[in-house]
């Protein structure tokens, strides 16, 4: 096994090699250039038009298209194939969410509502005939009930298996957006018109900002943001905050943006590609990734398509980036660029005091350290 400071040498520069990183996250001192960034496009078995990811318990990454569900186990994507007797309702997947518990909802487009077990079974929760379709966002509460936001409004699933309309009664604007149960117990919706926190004294939600909220999202610290209109503004949380569960980031894919574990922002659409907003809270309050982004990857040569659609971050800290063409992935590299300037490329390298090291190029007359 080479030491970290054993180096290649090549026409392109020099690299170091490197045992592989254990540490269960991106390491925030890696360029994102510099990440290992593998592309699955239909060439490699990978679907289309990826609109919903999660990643399952049992490490399945599910994939959500207009064509039915995939699961990827990091090598072959393969078609999702119900237990004997029992099929999905429909092929145009709109959402997936993973639980804790293994469990992985599955939402369709015009359709209903299914849940496959952990233990493999499938079950439909919601016909196609019924009011609870095209949902944007599923959560889990406290008391294990399931909240979903759709076209036709804010649904609720009970212990008793039966579902209840959440309308203006209890405070819910007609339509939610997106919907979230966070760790201090508190239950929030998205909506066009704010974000809304449930008062569970009184079973009414009340509004606690008036900004357009289409996705909520934590920071690893458990501090809440809403995202909408290309702009992540922090919301009124619990204090001291509570730390964001781990799976949280693997339940879902979000549009709007995902903060990885060492609380960096990654977005989408800004205004196209991926965008890295390295430590964020330096912002405030309100980060606008187009301008804030330390760093960009908005060029047809950097991804599989600049239309990209859904991020993750699974439970080894990797990210993953569905895009109109396929499934894109970034983690650690054994392998780091070390940028030299040089003119021609041919160095010649000596180890220096502690661990420099001196490169030279006879041709261009330049020496480093």
């Amino acid at each position: 096994m080479p030491s970290p400071l054993t180096f290649l040498l090549c026409a392109a520069g020099v690299v170091s090699l490197g045992a592989a990183p254990v540490a269960r996250a991106l390491d925030p001192a890696t360029a994102l250039q510099d990440y290992h960034h593998t592309i699955w496009t239909s060439r490699d078995g990978a679907p289309a038009e990826i609109t919903s990811m999660a990643q399952t318990q049992d490490g399945w990454l599910w994939l959500g298209t207009p064509t039915g569900v995939y699961r990827f186990d990091g090598v072959r994507f393969e078609p999702y194939q119900p237990p004997a007797g029992s099929r999905l309702l429909h092929n145009r997947i709109s959402e997936l969410v993973a639980m804790p518990n293994g469990d992985l909802w599955i939402g369709y487009v015009g359709r209903g509502l299914s849940l496959r077990h952990a233990d493999g079974r499938l079950e439909h929760v919601a016909d196609a005939d019924s009011k609870v379709r095209d949902v944007f966002t599923l959560t889990r509460d406290r008391d294990g009930s399931i909240w979903a936001a759709s076209t036709l409004g804010t649904r609720r699933y009970d212990a008793q298996r039966r579902w209840q309309a959440i309308g203006r009664e209890a405070g819910v604007p007609a339509a939610s957006l997106t919907t979230l149960a966070d760790q201090h117990g508190r239950l929030y919706l998205g909506a066009d018109d704010g974000t809304y926190v449930l008062d569970r004294a009184s079973a009414k939600f009340e509004r606690i900002s008036t900004d357009y909220t289409v996705s909520l999202v934590e920071s690893p610290d458990g501090q809440l943001w809403g995202g909408g209109n290309g702009v992540l503004r922090k919301l009124p949380t619990p204090s001291p905050t509570i730390a964001r569960p781990d799976w949280l980031n693997q339940a879902e894919g979000h549009a709007a943006g995902i903060f990885d574990r060492d609380g960096n922002l990654w977005t989408l659409r800004c205004p196209r590609g991926l965008c890295l907003v390295r430590q964020p809270q330096r912002l405030g309050g309100r980060i606008q990734p187009a301008r804030d982004a330390s760093e960009k990857f908005d060029q047809p040569w950097q991804l599989s398509n600049l239309s990209t659609n859904l991020l993750l971050e699974d439970r080894l800290g990797n990210i993953w980036l569905s895009t109109q063409a396929g499934l894109e992935r970034f983690r650690n590299a054994a392998v780091l660029a070390a940028p030299v300037p040089g003119a021609d490329g041919f160095y010649r390298l000596a180890r220096g005091a502690g661990d420099t090291v001196w490169v030279t190029d006879v041709r261009a007359a330049q020496v480093w350290r």
